[in-house]
């Protein structure tokens, strides 16, 4: 479809424009282009569900903002949507395509809802996407993309107990998922141990090639210069002179 085509179909939407069906969705109407003169209402879905899918039919995508008379409260209009809110209004439009058999329309809904959660994380908001996956049929993407997201959180997923009462999961998928979290957070806690301890090493082998490095180049004290250069490496890594103590380090 052309980007040509793709804007006179989304004007059709906006304007009714040469319109002889209508599809009537709590009192407001959209006037589409059909075959035959017919009327077609919805009510099962607020107006905004409505217009997104709609909006996604005629132009491959929906807006994200709710209309303008939906964005007035006591006649001001609404602040920007929070990411609790925008996560809210995609599940509706996934509620709406799964309804009617709109695969490609749930898809765009959970990849911009994957989109706020990696951006803005919230187990709020996650676990509202969680409690709607039992209800979603066609919605195999959502359900999909939240089971990544709750693997890069899954600690404080598994660890919050709205999880056990969700109806995606039974209780012995729920243990064992809160045992895996449980593993993955003591396997982390011993792999930055390990970094800590490596780190250390580290430090003290180059400690030590610092001091035989000094002591390659010094033939006698510089302060008692007796005889040979008897040296020790203190706990402190640093060559001392055995004779006076005297601390030799580049």
């Amino acid at each position: 479809m052309s980007a040509t085509l793709k804007s006179h179909l989304s004007s059709l939407l906006q304007t009714g424009a040469g319109s002889d069906m209508t599809i009537i969705s709590n009192d407001r109407h959209f006037k589409l282009q059909e075959a035959i003169d017919n009327t077609f209402t919805i009510q099962n879905f607020d107006t905004d569900t409505v217009n997104r899918m709609l909006q996604f039919m005629y132009g491959v995508t929906y807006d994200e903002a709710p209309s303008e008379e939906n964005n007035q409260v006591d006649g001001e209009t609404q602040s920007e949507l929070s990411p609790s809110d925008q996560v809210r209004d995609h599940l509706k439009v996934n509620r709406i395509a799964d309804f009617y058999q709109l695969p490609e329309l749930a898809s765009l809904a959970s990849s911009r809802i994957k989109l706020i959660l990696q951006e803005d994380w919230s187990l709020d908001c996650f676990m509202t996407v969680a409690a709607e996956l039992p209800h979603l049929a066609v919605c195999r993407n959502l359900s999909d993309m939240a089971a990544e997201i709750a693997m890069d959180h899954l600690h404080e997923f598994v660890s919050d107990n709205r999880f056990e009462a969700l109806e995606v999961i039974d209780r012995f998928a729920f243990k064992l998922l809160r045992d895996c979290g449980q593993n993955v957070k003591a396997m982390q806690e011993e792999l930055e141990a390990l970094r800590t301890c490596l780190a250390k090493a580290n430090k003290t082998l180059q400690n030590a090639k610092d001091s035989l490095e000094v002591l390659q180049k010094t033939e006698k004290c510089r302060h008692c210069a007796v005889g040979k250069f008897d040296c020790y490496i203190a706990p402190d890594y640093i060559l001392r002179c055995s004779n006076c103590n005297t601390k030799h380090r580049e």
